[in-house]
């Protein structure tokens, strides 16, 4: 009997100790004492519906405590709906006892709206307060004369309240001071010029008005640092004179190939492929070269019979011509990137393209664009190098092709032996007679003779070995620039 008394009472101990601490977990009696004497009114039910709807009355009482004691004017109604919509109710409170001691305007609305954005409400007060400095990545930009310049910026920002809601962060101020330090370097004659008025960057960067629809407003732009970095100009020279050398190397075996044979009274076909500049009839797309053709001929008494052309209607090297003299090009030469037909000179740098030998279908271009083919396929299809628009570029201009299907660029290279097929010396007798009678031809009203291949190009390096090579005013400026920056000596004999 005894110990089923003490079980009991033992039983009714933990009961009545367990329905304590439900009753002080449900009815927070110390919580609501401490409101009460910090003047925050909040009823035994409130905290009760709290604890029901899973809101942690410490946390809400505690916030109004410190709201009150701040004299700002909060219901408990409004933090629970705040905590509920997922907002950090501490923070919101901190942020607008903040803005209410430095003068800033800001509501509970605001407060909550720039909370529930995902951006951090306390810190933006703070960085309206206080402006935040941004150091911006080294950003590289060239200059006119094409000298590469590294510059890093310290950008002062202020946090702008009203915009933070739907306004733009730290990376969208970053970029445009970058691009608009890209764009004040650019716009610069000289390098020097920047060097010497770094500040200027800064004002144009500033006049942009970059912090538009921003969460910032940019107080200063502020150059830290400013590099020299490469010489891009000298570079892309280096570069295109390396790709013209690597040209003219190709032709320069062309002509070899055809003088060997020449030398061993055998008749000479040399081909080459050449990156993709030329657009098939039809196409507004390039996908063949220049793709020069080049046969030797021997004769007796005559001067040989020499062809060397490229299978479009102007060669790429007159293009640059024409470009060094600021002068347009004749319809027929090159189409833009569309396939209309074009005068500009510097097209092929803006997706234009060169056009077939007989430019258009009407004027034969099928046949020009017949023979390019068949230099392609000869020089790189059959040899393995790439082909067509894979063919590796010679302008500087023109980017590497992607998954090319063979080596470098190809060339087919032939020699026939006349005497295979009758005798070397009745060939050339009858060459020398086929020759003298087109050159001899009555030539046609306006013109004083009849050429054979080969013919114009002997006379006039005849001339130039006497008289010098003729060069453009923008092709010896080329050349004088360039000799200054490699520190090499440079003249010119008139």
């Amino acid at each position: 009997m005894f110990e089923d008394s003490s079980l009991f009472v033992l039983i009714a101990a933990f009961a009545g100790i367990t329905l304590l601490f439900i009753f002080l977990y449900f009815v927070p009696v110390n919580l609501w004492i401490t409101a009460q004497f910090s003047n925050v009114r909040v009823g035994i039910g409130e905290l009760i519906g709290m604890r029901i709807r899973k809101v942690p009355p410490s946390l809400i009482v505690n916030a109004m405590i410190t709201a009150t004691k701040a004299g700002l004017q909060l219901t408990t109604n409004d933090l629970e709906t705040h905590f509920l919509a997922g907002g950090n109710v501490p923070a919101v409170i901190r942020a607008l006892i903040s803005a209410d001691k430095a003068n800033i305007t800001l509501s509970f609305k605001q407060a909550t709206a720039i909370d529930l954005a995902g951006r951090d409400v306390f810190e933006a007060v703070q960085i309206s307060v206080n402006p935040k400095v941004i150091n911006t990545p080294n950003v590289a930009a060239v200059a006119a004369d094409g000298i590469q310049l590294v510059a890093k910026a310290r950008v002062t920002v202020r946090a702008n309240i009203a915009q933070l809601v739907g306004g733009a962060g730290e990376e969208t101020i970053l970029a445009r001071v970058g691009e608009g330090i890209v764009t004040s370097i650019g716009s610069a004659a000289t390098h020097k010029s920047v060097l010497e008025n770094p500040d200027k960057i800064s004002k144009l960067v500033l006049q942009r008005g970059l912090d538009a629809g921003t969460a910032f407003e940019i107080l200063s732009i502020d150059i830290a640092d400013i590099d020299v970095g490469a010489n891009i100009g000298a570079k892309l020279q280096i570069d295109q004179a390396s790709a013209d050398l690597k040209g003219a190397e190709a032709k320069a075996e062309e002509r070899r190939a055809m003088a060997v044979a020449l030398e061993q009274e055998m008749i000479g076909i040399a081909m080459t492929n050449a990156s993709a500049l030329v657009a098939p009839t039809y196409s507004a797309e390039k996908l063949l070269g220049t793709n020069p053709i080049a046969v030797a001929i021997p004769a007796g008494e005559e001067a040989p019979f020499v062809a060397d052309f490229a299978t479009t209607t102007a060669a790429n090297g007159k293009l640059e011509i024409a470009q060094r003299n600021n002068t347009t090009i004749p319809f027929g030469w090159a189409q833009d990137a569309d396939g209309n037909a074009t005068q500009d000179a510097n097209i092929l740098k803006n997706g234009g393209a060169l056009l077939p030998l007989g430019s258009e279908k009407e004027q034969g271009s099928h046949k020009g664009y017949a023979l390019g083919s068949i230099v392609d396929i000869f020089s790189a299809v059959l040899s393995g190098a790439s082909f067509g628009p894979w063919a590796p570029p010679f302008p500087a201009y023109v980017p590497m092709p992607e998954n090319m299907p063979g080596e470098g660029l190809g060339h087919f290279i032939g020699a026939m032996r006349i005497d295979a097929f009758r005798p070397a010396a009745d060939f050339k007798s009858n060459m020398d007679l086929w020759l003298n009678r087109f050159r001899n031809a009555t030539p046609a009203s306006g013109h004083e003779q009849v050429y054979v291949a080969g013919d114009i190009e002997r006379t006039m390096e005849k001339e130039r070995m006497q008289k010098g090579i003729p060069l453009v005013g923008a092709v010896q400026n080329d050349l004088k620039a360039l000799a200054e920056k490699m520190n090499l000596s440079f003249e010119l004999k008139q």
